[in-house]
C-alpha cells in the first residue's frame, strides 16, 4: 500500500544548508544523455522493474530535465548509486490559480549503500532544485512502510482511500459507446476529451493538464506498458459514451491488472455501492487475479451528482466486459 504525501519547499529549503557533504560521494545532477542510460539501469535493477518502464516516464514527461535527476557518485567505483528525481506539474488548490508544484520520484538507493543517508541528501537536493524553480510544494507516494522518513523531512501524508466495485453491473445496449484510438485518432479524441475534462474538475483541487501533458503523459503512460515492460495494443483501452447527437458525454482509460496499486491520475466520484477502505488496509491478496482499474474518468454531469455515478458504472461495466473483469478499483487523488 502506498500514501501520498505533501511538503512545502519554502519550508525545507532552509535545511539543505545544513546538510553535510560526504567525502566517499559526489552529489550532483545528470549531465548527459549516456549518464541516463546509467540511471535508467539504476533505477531497474534497484526496483525490479523493466527499464522501460522509467524510460516511458521520461521519454513521456511534458519537459523532461536532467538537472532534476539528482543522484549519488561512489567516488571510489564512480559507479552511480543512489537517485531522486523532480517531475515539474500545475497543481490547482483551493480553487485557486495553478500553482507550479513537484512531484518526486524515482527514489532509490542500491541495497549495499543504504543507511548511510543518501536519499536524504539527495531529496534535500531534490528540495532545493524546486524551491530555485519556483515549485512552492511538492507531491509524492511513498509505501507506507517508508512515509515516516519522509515525514521527518517535512512531508505531511495527505488521505488518498482506495475505492472498489465487486460486480459489476450489465451494459446498457440501448447505450451508444465508441472506443478511444490512441494512435492516429489521438489529436481528435484530445480534442473532445480535454475541455470536458477541464469542465468536469474545474471546481476539484488537483492537477491541470497542458495540451502537451494530454499528448505524451496520458497516451503513452508506463500504465500502458506489458508487465515485463514491452509495449503492445490493448493494455490499456479507453471509451466515450455518446450523447443522441454523437458528443462525447463521458469517458473513460483502464486497463486490467492484478494490483490496486496501479492507479494514477483518476478524477473519480465515489459511486454509492463502492466500497472504501484506507490503503494501509489494503494488501495483494485482498485484490482479485485480474481487476479494472481506472487511470481516466470524466463526464458533463456534476462530480460527485447521482448522473456522474450511473455514467460511471455503466463506463465501469463496458470496460469490465471488453477486458473480462468483474470487479474495479480506483484512487482519488
Amino acid at each position: 500500500s502506498s500514501v501520498g504525501l505533501l511538503c512545502s519547499t519554502r519550508f525545507l529549503a532552509t535545511m539543505v544548508s545544513a546538510a553535510t557533504l560526504d567525502a566517499d560521494f559526489d552529489f550532483r545532477c545528470l549531465r548527459s544523455a549516456e549518464e541516463l542510460e546509467e540511471w535508467l539501469n539504476l533505477c531497474a535493477s534497484v526496483f525490479g522493474m523493466p527499464r522501460n518502464i522509467f524510460l516511458r516516464h521520461w521519454s513521456s514527461d511534458v519537459e523532461p530535465d536532467l538537472s532534476g535527476i539528482s543522484v549519488a557518485i561512489d567516488r571510489l567505483t564512480g559507479k552511480m548509486v543512489a537517485t531522486t528525481r523532480v517531475f515539474e506539474r500545475l497543481l490547482r488548490v483551493n480553487r485557486g490559480e495553478p500553482e507550479t508544484v513537484g512531484g518526486v520520484g524515482e527514489v532509490c538507493t542500491r541495497p549495499e549503500y543504504r543507511k548511510r543517508g543518501l536519499a536524504k541528501r539527495l531529496l534535500h537536493m531534490a528540495l532545493k532544485y524546486m524551491a530555485a524553480n519556483g515549485m512552492t510544494a511538492s507531491a509524492l507516494h511513498a509505501a507506507t512502510t517508508a512515509s515516516h522518513a519522509y515525514r521527518r523531512l517535512g512531508w505531511r501524508p495527505v488521505e488518498m482511500p482506495v475505492h472498489s466495485v465487486v460486480g459489476l453491473s450489465t451494459v446498457d445496449a440501448a447505450l451508444n459507446f465508441r472506443e478511444l484510438d490512441f494512435e492516429q485518432g489521438w489529436a481528435n479524441a484530445v480534442a473532445r476529451l480535454a475541455p470536458l475534462h477541464e469542465d468536469f474538475v474545474s471546481d476539484i483541487d488537483g492537477f491541470i493538464r497542458t495540451p502537451e501533458y494530454w499528448k505524451t503523459w496520458i497516451r503513452q503512460p508506463a500504465e500502458a506498458l506489458a508487465p515485463n515492460g514491452d509495449a503492445a495494443s490493448g493494455i490499456m483501452r479507453g471509451w466515450e459514451f455518446l450523447g443522441n447527437e454523437g458528443q462525447t458525454v463521458a469517458y473513460i482509460i483502464s486497463k486490467a491488472s492484478a494490483s490496486f496499486s496501479s492507479v494514477y491520475e483518476a478524477s473519480l466520484v465515489t459511486p454509492e455501492n463502492c466500497k472504501e477502505e484506507p490503503p494501509e488496509k489494503k494488501s495483494k491478496q485482498d485484490a482479485p487475479a485480474a481487476s479494472l482499474v481506472v487511470l481516466d474518468f470524466a463526464t458533463t454531469e456534476p462530480a460527485g451528482s447521482p448522473a456522474s455515478e450511473a455514467t460511471l458504472m455503466q463506463l465501469l461495466a463496458l470496460a469490465g466486459r471488453e477486458f473480462g473483469c468483474d470487479s474495479a478499483a480506483t484512487a482519488n487523488v
